[in-house]
């Protein structure tokens, strides 16, 4: 087994062999992107949310202790 597998890697280039390195790279990592993009927009609006109504309820507060 060791003999086959040395004369399968020694038929390859140097070019080769990194190219299918590149390859195994890319195979693990996750295609995540989209996911964490509409993750990332949904938490924007949850904190523009709570900035608002915090926003609006000390709003609401100056202009009771006016009257």
């Amino acid at each position: 087994m060791c003999g086959t597998a040395l004369m399968l890697d020694l038929g390859k280039t140097k070019a080769e062999k990194k190219q299918e390195k590149e390859k195994a790279a890319k195979a693990d990592d996750p295609k995540a992107g989209a996911d964490v993009g509409k993750i990332v927009n949904l938490m924007a609006g949850d904190a523009n949310r709570v900035s608002n109504s915090l926003f609006l309820r000390s709003r609401h507060r100056l202009t009771e202790s006016n009257h």
